[in-house]
């Protein structure tokens, strides 16, 4: 050490007074010399350093030492640790050679590269960074401050942090913030502390603004400690994540919530109905009737149209101010296809929600006209709605769909009303569950089977045969129709149910023409939604070829109520089907149930009339006696074959003949037989005519 020059002389009294100091010495400690000059030499010197530097001082002015090793302050707070070698001494004062044990001068020409490197990225970057001490003041920001927070950065610095939040939430950002001066990043994680934090700042207009704060490590300088944090501003992404979960949790065609955040409003109301709150809610589950057809009939963009139509409607009659229940948009939901479910967070009664279930009856059953397609007016939909109340039906999501889902087919029943669930129902829709589950089972275990049931001349002769679809279920037994159509409808099952019975039947019409029945004709309904398939036409020319049988041997029968509910769509589609396969037959169903126009029964290809089994069955009464006889008139002045159904006795036999009727279906002749059964009443038949001739 001794062999180094030093960097300049300092000299100071026994009292560690400093009396002289160079220009190099001021230099080195970064004060001026009349700073220096008359200062105690401790209060230059670390704390660590002051007691040991007072014992040494003692020991030079005794001769026992000449060097003293002292950690000095910078003006600028960093450490410089400095050897003092005693040079000359008199009997009150010492003067000490100089030497900077840190290469203070390389140090800080680094430290100024360091400074500048950092300003320049500081200001390069689009986030605010800043720089806070213990106390929370401000004591660096760059200009990028300016751009986020429309503040100058000669306003904020030495201010309080305080001035870039709001007065309400600062004391607890404060609160998060401090923690980070104490705990560094490789120990945020245990104390379950991220590097980042989320908060409002407030621009110079006072707008709020969300931002991001990354906060890094705190660093000792002097007697403080500074923190630096990047504030970025994120509203953009912001808006984006909400963007985000409004199409997460929104349907897209009607704007309405969907089945997601349907679950979320629900798990929320359910956790308020807490049995201290005494709260009470309801939840509507509503089904669109006949929706489906007319999707089917008029096309999805119709369907869809009408949709939204429904859904604004909803909004709009809910927001009515109605002074028994008013509510948000934000609670009501798209749950399915045509299926929708109303929230009612807080109700006084149940009659609170079956007035919130009439105003929706009401609005949805009146007419709909889509715009863009003038030509098509007033389409009508039927609503049924079921009631569950909470928590009385249910403390769980599941119990409460599950119930609002049974009141809701009990309604249907009735048509365009609701019903509030009752524990009866339970029964109702379990056995609806396993319905559904065994008619899709039964196609796969070919559980289906066709009855026959024949249809007579005016003198008794079977000239045809009606199949009739029947489920020989595993449990249940032998279960007619309407125990499981309406099922398949819904569940959209009547393609392959419906292909099964076409084919099925005109394999058994083969067999029985091959066992000497060469004229007899197989009569098929044909249901509304297989009317609407795009395929039907090639199917039944398939089916035709595969078990070959003659087209005039095969009659489809449409109901007149499924005709009408597009009459035009029904007549191209019967055209179609005619122009396709010559010499097949078409028979109106159920006549005298669907309120069919004659301007449209004359524009029908159609062949037969069947009189509904109602009118028949009540022919003993003057007024349905008199409608039997209008319909038959009717028929023949179309040029039309006539068709009753339902002629279980020989007196209304004997009084359609004497009307003119053609042909008679009924228990009269027989009931609805299996294949067997029916080839034993064709051979007796047979026989019959034979000996009758």
């Amino acid at each position: 050490m001794s062999k180094k020059s030093g960097n300049g002389t300092l000299t100071i009294n026994n009292a560690g007074t400093i009396l002289e100091a160079d220009e190099s010495i001021s230099g080195l400690l970064g004060y001026t010399g009349a700073q220096l000059v008359g200062s105690a030499l401790t209060s230059h010197l670390t704390d660590t350093c002051r007691k040991p530097f007072e014992h040494e001082l003692a020991r030079i002015v005794t001769g026992e030492i000449q060097t003293l090793h002292l950690n000095t302050l910078h003006a600028k707070s960093f450490v410089l640790p400095l050897e003092l070698t005693l040079v000359q001494k008199t009997e009150d004062h010492f003067q000490f050679d100089v030497f900077d044990l840190s290469r203070r001068s390389d140090l800080e020409s680094e430290l100024d590269q360091v400074r500048d490197h950092y300003m320049l990225l500081s200001e390069s970057t689009t986030d605010v960074i800043l720089q806070i001490d213990n106390h929370f003041n401000i004591v660096y920001v760059n200009s990028a401050v300016t751009s986020v927070l429309g503040v100058k950065p000669e306003r904020l610095l030495h201010e309080s942090l305080e001035i870039i939040f709001p007065k309400s939430q600062y004391s607890r950002y404060r609160e998060r913030i401090y923690k980070y001066f104490v705990i560094d990043d490789i120990h945020r994680s245990t104390k379950g502390l991220g590097n980042v934090i989320e908060a409002l700042a407030r621009k110079a207009g006072g707008e709020l603004i969300p931002v991001e704060i990354s906060m890094g490590n705190s660093r000792g300088i002097g007697d403080d400690r500074i923190l630096t944090c990047i504030i970025r501003d994120i509203s953009l992404r912001k808006k984006a994540d909400r963007r985000l979960r409004y199409l997460a949790f929104h349907d897209k065609l009607t704007s309405l919530g969907n089945r997601d955040r349907f679950a979320e409003s629900l798990t929320r109301v359910l956790n308020e109905m807490t049995p201290e709150s005494g709260k009470s809610a309801a939840l509507l589950y509503l089904d669109l009737d006949g929706f489906k057809k007319i999707n089917d009939s008029l096309g999805h963009e119709i369907g869809d149209a009408i949709l939204k139509a429904c859904a604004k409607r909803l909004g709009n009659c809910l927001r009515d101010g109605d002074q028994v229940y008013r509510f948000d948009f934000e609670e009501i939901f798209r749950v399915g296809g045509d299926e929708f479910t109303i929230l009612l967070p807080y109700i006084s009664n149940p009659e609170d929600a079956s007035i919130v279930a009439k105003r929706v009856i009401d609005t949805l059953t009146q007419p709909f006209s889509v715009e863009g397609w003038e030509s098509i007016k007033n389409i009508r939909l039927g609503v049924s709605i079921g009631i569950a109340l909470i928590p009385r039906d249910g403390r769980d999501r599941t119990a409460l769909l599950r119930n609002a889902d049974a009141a809701m087919y009990r309604a249907k029943e009735r048509g365009n009303s609701y019903e509030f669930f009752t524990e009866e129902m339970n029964d109702m829709a379990m056995e609806r569950l396993l319905m559904e589950e065994g008619i899709r089972q039964a196609l796969s275990w070919n559980q289906f089977e066709l009855y026959y049931q024949p249809v007579v001349d005016a003198n008794g002769k079977i000239c045809s045969v009606e199949a009739l679809i029947r489920w020989n279920h595993p449990k249940h037994g032998i279960l007619p129709p309407d125990r499981f159509i309406p099922l398949a409808e819904d569940m959209d099952l009547m393609k392959p149910l419906g292909t099964w019975v076409l084919s099925a039947a005109c394999r058994e019409l083969h067999a029985f023409q091959s066992r000497g029945y060469p004229e007899l004709v197989m009569c098929v309904n044909i249901a509304p939604s297989q009317l609407e398939q795009r395929d039907l036409c090639e199917t039944i020319g398939n089916i035709l070829a595969r078990h070959n049988i003659n087209p005039r041997h095969l009659r489809l029968e449409i109901t007149e109520s499924s005709i009408m509910e597009n009459p035009e769509r029904s007549r191209q589609r019967i055209d179609l089907i005619k122009s396709m396969h010559e010499g097949i037959t078409v028979a109106i169903d159920d006549f005298g149930t669907g309120y069919s126009s004659l301007a449209y029964l004359t524009r029908y290809a159609v062949d037969y009339l069947k009189i509904d089994k109602s009118f028949v069955m009540q022919m003993h009464k003057s007024e349905n006696s008199k409608v039997v006889k209008t319909i038959i008139d009717l028929g023949f002045s179309l040029g039309l074959e006539i068709v009753a159904e339902g002629v279980e006795t020989a007196e209304q036999f004997a009084e359609l003949r004497r009307y003119g009727c053609h042909y008679f279906q009924g228990y009269y002749k027989a009931m609805p037989l299996s294949s067997s059964a029916f080839d034993k009443l064709l051979e007796r038949d047979a026989r019959e005519q034979v000996q009758s001739s």
